[in-house]
C-alpha cells in the first residue's frame, strides 16, 4: 500500500472528533479495495460499503451491462452521484471507491472530509486480479489497462488524504470513540 499525502506532499492532520467521517480506500481496479474495506470494517466494528456494489444495487444491473448499453459518460455521471452521496454524511465506516471515481473533481473535493488511503498495486498483479472482469477487457486491451492505471494513480496522488503511517492512530481514535 502507498499512502496519500496532501498535494504539497505533507501528511494531512488526523480528522478531529467532529470531523470524523469515513475511511475511504482508493486505488486502481484490482488493488484490493473491496477486500481490504471488508477486513478493516470488521476489525473496527463499522460498516463496509463498496461504491461499485451500491451503484449496481441502484442501477438494478451489473455495471458492465449498464456501461455497455449507456456508455461511459452516463456511467460516470451515475457513479459520481452515488459516490458523492456516500461521502456526504459523517458515518464512521469504511468505503471502497470504484477505480475510476477519482476522475471526478467533485469526488476528489468531497474526499477532503474523510481519511483517504491509496492502495497501490503493480500493473501485472492488477491485471491478474482484474482481467476476468468484463470492464478490464481482454488481453489486446492490456496496454489500455496500463494507461488507465497510470491515470488513476495520478488522480490518487492529487487527492487529499492521510498517510497509512497514521492508520494505527486513526484506529485507536475510532476505538476510543
Amino acid at each position: 500500500m502507498e499512502a496519500l499525502g496532501r498535494a504539497s506532499g505533507e501528511a494531512a492532520a488526523a480528522p478531529g472528533p467532529r470531523e470524523r467521517g469515513a475511511l475511504v480506500l482508493v486505488g486502481f481496479m484490482g488493488a484490493g479495495k473491496s477486500t481490504t474495506a471488508r477486513m478493516l470494517a470488521a476489525e473496527l466494528g463499522v460498516e463496509s460499503i463498496d461504491s461499485d456494489r451500491e451503484l449496481e444495487r441502484e442501477l438494478g444491473e451489473p455495471i458492465d451491462s449498464f456501461y455497455d448499453r449507456q456508455g461511459e459518460q452516463a456511467f460516470r455521471a451515475r457513479e459520481e452521484e452515488v459516490v458523492l452521496r456516500l461521502l456526504s454524511d459523517d458515518h464512521e465506516r469504511v468505503v471502497a471507491l470504484g477505480g475510476g471515481s477519482l476522475g471526478s473533481e467533485r469526488v476528489r473535493e468531497a474526499l477532503g472530509r474523510h481519511l483517504v488511503v491509496h492502495l497501490e498495486v503493480e500493473p501485472d498483479e492488477a491485471w491478474r486480479r482484474a482481467s476476468n472482469r468484463a470492464s478490464a477487457g481482454d488481453s489486446p486491451w492490456r496496454s489500455k489497462f496500463s494507461c488507465n492505471k497510470a491515470r488513476c494513480s495520478a488522480s490518487s496522488s492529487a487527492s487529499s488524504g492521510i498517510g497509512i503511517e497514521r492508520m494505527d492512530e486513526w484506529h485507536a481514535e475510532q476505538r476510543a470513540g
